[in-house]
């Protein structure tokens, strides 16, 4: 769910870290022992990398972006990744500290450790929020202001996702003649609607010729206390890795934000040129 976004990639990124921790842990029980660990202090150096490198590694693939329906496949190749460099990072540093007792065995068992932790909190928690979708927990009453080609788009991706944790509505706006498509009411309708069919939250989608109509419908939103998204009719022009940012009081949509414009990705690929 949008408002939850923040909230579960702070979840999925805390798990994840303990995991490298606690990985990291067994994974030095079980090729040496906790005490040899503690005696080799510069070892907890290696933690250290290894839990920045992730957290660094994880934001740039973007493997903590909303992919529930792609559990298998774009969650299964990040982990892959992830893991892949934790695993590089691992073999490097040993080789540059010249560590002997902590070696092939230790970086095995933790690859292979931290790859179960993962899976496990994946579908662990996927399995959760099925279960209470289908108790009717957690799912929230959505409309979709505006019918026109926008709306009917994400209408059809609703239908394709039903684990995003919504219950559609109906279409709020003109009437439109496409099978399938349950339209409410029009725009002078809306306060109604909300009240009648107890919306929580509403995608606004108006085609253009509804457009002077925003200001309204985002008005009545805010006093009934519906969250808003609003999904702009340029929106095919932006591509996954748009950046909102504010200059002044100006809200500005960069289309493409290329990673190596913030310092942490231009200090990682120096890192990896030096390398």
């Amino acid at each position: 769910m949008f408002v939850n976004k923040d909230s579960i990639y702070h979840f999925r990124l805390t798990f994840d870290l303990l995991f490298v921790v606690i990985a990291f842990l067994i994974a030095a029980i079980f090729a040496q022992s906790f005490s040899i660990l503690v005696s080799r202090d510069y070892m907890f150096g290696l933690l250290f990398i290894l839990s920045l490198a992730w957290y660094l590694s994880s934001n740039a693939i973007g493997f903590y972006e909303d992919s529930s329906s792609q559990l298998l496949t774009f969650q299964f190749i990040g982990i892959i990744k992830n893991i892949g460099l934790q695993i590089m990072l691992g073999i490097m540093f040993i080789f540059l500290s010249k560590e002997n007792l902590f070696t092939r065995n230790f970086i095995l068992y933790y690859g292979f450790l931290l790859f179960f932790l993962i899976i496990l909190r994946i579908v662990s928690f996927q399995l959760i929020v099925n279960y209470l979708r289908k108790k009717g927990k957690n799912v929230r009453n959505l409309v979709i202001i505006g019918a026109g080609e926008v709306g009917q788009n994400f209408w059809e991706m609703l239908g394709k996702n039903n684990q995003l944790g919504f219950r559609f509505l109906g279409f709020v706006g003109q009437p439109t003649t496409v099978a399938g498509i349950n339209c409410l009411g029009t725009l002078d309708e809306l306060s109604q609607i909300i009240r009648i069919h107890h919306v929580e939250e509403a995608i606004i989608a108006l085609p253009k010729e509804e457009i002077e109509s925003l200001d309204t419908v985002i008005k009545i939103c805010n006093i009934n206390a519906i969250r808003t998204h609003i999904i702009p009719d340029y929106f095919r022009f932006i591509s996954k890795k748009f950046k909102i940012t504010m200059l002044d009081k100006f809200p500005i949509i960069t289309v493409r934000d290329e990673p190596l414009q913030e310092i942490q990705w231009r200090i990682v690929k120096r890192v990896f040129d030096i390398i």
